[in-house]
């Protein structure tokens, strides 16, 4: 995540400084002291500004240094306020609101959704806290952050774009917006189970670096089924399932449907801001989540035909 927004700041002075094959790396870790470096340095000559206040932010957010990265959100959301939610920007919120598909036997409900309009673009951000993630037991997360984003054209009300974050990587495809349309407007997201990468339509055949989306749930499927990772540890064998007890048919079907508008309307955690994780913190979350990207332009996104834009791309 800091890695891809840095790349759409500094472009190739951060590209050219990436390893041969950087999926098999953390990149984020391993670059952070430069991309951290960087940014002060830029902030020092910008100012107060909101972006970059909060990109500083999700460094020290990343280390798990949170009161540091706090009061840098803090600083971020006074430089960049939130902007006032209109009547329209709340329709869209709850019409274009995901319907979530998850398998039978999924073992983690959903806590809170918060919802965030772009205050210039028609695209909405849905962030999803899952109540764990059962490969991660030991990450001090009390939730499982994960992503969707709708565009709409305000016009006709249609949905233009669905997004969907998948393991560190954006997806889409072709026909989401329209399968989406055909539904009412209400994008249908595919949920894996335990560990919640999210799958919008028709996003099996999504090709990512290493492979394939349903290559990569197969694997998952045979991982889970094994224990997954940390399969020792005391929080996993006190609270949460041995190992995953269905077929691949079962793991590969999503009968069970969470309405993400139910959340939405009983909390109303929506806001207007460019900003993401710092509001999230600001103004909505009581317990500690994984900072994640805003945007989807902020990544690389990918679908059927493999990388379809690079990271730091505009709307």
């Amino acid at each position: 995540m800091l890695v891809e927004k840095a790349i759409g700041r500094y472009g190739d002075t951060i590209r050219n400084l990436l390893p041969p094959e950087p999926w098999k790396y953390d990149l984020d870790r391993l670059m952070l002291p430069l991309i951290r470096e960087l940014d002060l340095y830029q902030l020092a000559l910008s100012g107060e500004d909101g972006e970059l206040l909060e990109r500083v932010g999700e460094s020290y957010h990343v280390e798990r240094n949170l009161g540091v990265a706090a009061g840098y959100y803090q600083k971020a959301v006074a430089a960049l306020p939130p902007v006032p939610v209109t009547e329209e920007m709340k329709a869209a919120v709850l019409r274009h609101a995901p319907l979530l598909k998850l398998t039978e036997m999924e073992c983690f409900p959903l806590k809170d959704v918060v919802a965030i309009h772009h205050p210039d673009e028609p695209v909405i951000a849905y962030h999803l806290f899952w109540e764990d993630d059962y490969d991660f037991p030991d990450d001090s997360d009390p939730c499982d952050h994960e992503q969707i984003w709708v565009a709409y054209d305000r016009n006709s009300r249609r949905v233009t774009g669905v997004w969907a974050f998948y393991h560190g990587s954006i997806i889409t495809t072709a026909r989401a917006a329209e399968l989406a349309n055909e539904a009412g407007g209400r994008p249908e997201i595919r949920v894996q189970w335990g560990k919640h990468g999210s799958i919008p339509a028709e996003g099996e055949r999504v090709r990512l670096p290493k492979g394939t989306v349903l290559e990569d749930m197969r694997e998952t499927y045979h991982q889970m089924l094994a224990g997954g990772r940390a399969k020792d540890h005391p929080i996993k064998k006190r609270y949460w399932p041995s190992a995953y007890e269905g077929t691949w048919e079962d793991f590969m079907r999503f009968p069970v449907t969470v309405d993400s508008a139910g959340l939405l309307e009983s909390k109303n955690f929506v806001i207007c801001s460019r900003l993401s994780n710092a509001v999230i913190q600001q103004h909505f979350l009581t317990y500690n989540f994984a900072a994640k990207f805003g945007w989807p332009w902020h990544a690389p996104v990918y679908d059927e035909t493999g990388l379809v834009t690079k990271a730091g791309a505009s709307t």
